[in-house]
């Protein structure tokens, strides 16, 4: 029995294909479903500059909010009611 699945999440139309199949799945076997929606982070950039610009720290700020609003988005699908 599988108690949790992963679903990451690109935002395109053939990774949310995945979400009813996972759903039925952790439906059969009374488990849940986590999304994931990589966003990039000032890490990836650490080796090129000591301090992440404005600029880039912005954009950053941008990617996580879409994501979130996103991965909110897909949470009130009503085929996840329940």
């Amino acid at each position: 029995m599988m108690k949790r699945i992963l679903v990451p999440l690109d935002g395109s139309q053939l990774a949310e294909r995945a979400i009813p199949i996972a759903t039925r799945i952790v439906r059969a076997s009374l488990g849940s479903i986590l999304f994931l929606r990589v966003v990039t982070t000032a890490s990836e950039f650490g080796v090129y500059m000591s301090e992440p610009s404005a600029l880039l720290q912005e954009s950053m700020e941008e990617d996580l909010a879409e994501a979130t609003d996103y991965l909110a988005q897909v949470r009130k699908r009503p085929d996840l009611d329940g």
